[in-house]
């Protein structure tokens, strides 16, 4: 392969444009083709009719309405930050009522963090 690609860098520009030209549309091709392909199963009856009725059983009897099904995946979303981290607004919470038992205001816990010059 670099013996191919120093054979590519010798020569002219102009033909590095077009071989670079024609390695482009290539690859454009192949992705509009497996676009195509895409399209083409997708409408199929027979997968469209399983695809849904997967869809519906993972998600939801919602069926295909957009804004339901992005409703629910936000919702899981959510869920799953919660489950994961926690309600952070209850932690804070705690944290104040922590402090107001201990009978310690905001004031008193902050701490005058100023730098000590050590002079010899």
């Amino acid at each position: 392969m670099r013996k191919y690609i120093e054979k590519i860098k010798a020569k002219p520009e102009e033909i590095r444009k077009q071989i670079f030209a024609g390695v482009l549309i290539l690859c454009m091709v192949l992705v509009g083709f497996v676009w195509v392909e895409g399209l083409i199963n997708k409408t199929n009856g027979k997968k469209v009719a399983i695809a849904e009725k997967e869809a519906s059983a993972t998600i939801g009897n919602s069926g295909s309405k957009p804004f339901v099904l992005f409703g629910q995946v936000l919702k899981s979303t959510y869920n799953n930050i919660t489950a994961s981290v926690g309600d952070i607004s209850n932690t804070i919470k705690n944290e104040k009522s922590k402090i107001e038992k201990e009978g310690l205001s905001d004031e008193e816990e902050v701490i005058d963090l100023a730098p000590i010059e050590y002079s010899e």
